[in-house]
């Protein structure tokens, strides 16, 4: 069977065996396996997989423009509205630990600065500040997050509570990895923001999963991946720096057509 476009896989509210075996055969999955680890690696289904291939041969066919500028902004004018951001605030990343980097890296920070994060965080959001705490002298203070917490309330309440004068940031996953929290962003980045704290989001798993809307939730910086939930494939990923602070994030690589704190200039 060819692949299909989206539109021709939208189901209906009746339980129907053979729309499922449709989709089923819209992946390259092979016969017997049962896979049901997108939270790691999302399988491509075969349009991403042709539409890979088709890029690919264009570039070998006509190398003249190999850095496909028009292409990377109008995937940026399409993601945009998806995740309820300007064009202008979107930078295309190759993972969420990518996005998490150009933002943690990209801050200004002094010895003795701190980033609040909790006990579940992942190592692709925590890894970075633990670079700059061995580089910058920073400080990570860390707080326990209930399993289960007993309200969104208790959750802001102990983020809060361990804010300090010299607290620059708060790391935090939308969806925790451990036990699939979802945290209340929204809530969290009006709090931070009362004591002028930026709020970093690691959204490895919400993309494909849920609705977001970056300018609704608040946060400053919010890093996301392609390859999981939305099946984009590997090294696919999306990173946002709101509009109004990219003056005080500097951009992780510098080259030909990086210049200042571009936003999508990574």
């Amino acid at each position: 069977m060819p692949a299909i476009a989206l539109e021709g896989l939208r189901p209906s509210g009746i339980v129907d065996e053979a729309y499922w075996w449709k989709v089923r055969s819209q992946f390259n999955i092979v016969d017997g396996l049962a896979f049901m680890n997108n939270g790691t690696q999302g399988p491509m289904p075969r349009v991403v997989l042709e539409k890979n291939e088709r890029i690919l041969r264009e570039i070998a066919e006509d190398p003249t423009d190999n850095y496909r500028r028009d292409d990377f902004n109008a995937v940026r004018e399409k993601v945009a509205p998806f995740v309820g951001a300007d064009p202008s605030e979107i930078a295309l990343t190759r993972s969420t630990t990518e996005g998490m980097n150009i933002f943690a890296h990209g801050l200004d920070w002094r010895e003795g600065d701190e980033v609040l994060m909790n006990s579940h965080e992942h190592g692709g959001g925590r890894g970075p500040y633990l670079t700059l705490m061995e580089r910058k002298g920073i400080r990570i203070n860390v707080i326990e997050l209930p399993s289960p917490p007993e309200s969104t309330d208790q959750i802001v309440d102990l983020y809060e509570q361990a804010i300090t004068s010299r607290t620059r940031a708060i790391m935090v996953s939308h969806i925790t990895y451990v036990t699939g929290l979802m945290t209340p962003i929204k809530m969290l980045s009006e709090m931070a923001h009362q004591h002028g704290v930026l709020v970093s989001v690691d959204g490895a798993h919400p993309l494909g999963m849920i609705d977001l809307d970056f300018h609704e939730m608040g946060c400053d910086h919010y890093s996301a991946a392609g390859q999981k939930w939305l099946l984009a494939g590997g090294g696919t990923g999306v990173c946002y720096v709101k509009g109004d602070i990219q003056d005080q994030v500097w951009p992780l690589m510098g080259g030909a057509t990086t210049r200042g704190r571009d936003s999508h200039a990574l």
